[in-house]
């Protein structure tokens, strides 16, 4: 068997800095830092065999993540 990998991906920068301060748990350089690490991240997405967009629509995201499992 083969492992399968999967980005999940906020869908851009702006959505995971607006996420972020939402969770009132990131400010100032906390929050840089955690941005700069997602862009390095994304930048590598795709190296991985799917990218799945993190919606916010948590019932969305997970049936397109079954779709990829194939369940």
């Amino acid at each position: 068997d083969k492992a399968v990998t999967i980005f999940v991906s906020p869908g851009s920068a702006k959505t995971l800095h607006s996420r972020l301060m939402q969770r009132k748990g990131y400010r100032g350089e906390d929050l840089e830092g955690r941005l700069a690490v997602a862009n390095k991240e994304m930048l590598e997405a795709d190296s991985f065999d799917h990218i799945l967009t993190n919606e916010d629509d948590l019932d969305a995201t997970a049936a397109k993540l079954e779709r990829i499992m194939g369940l």
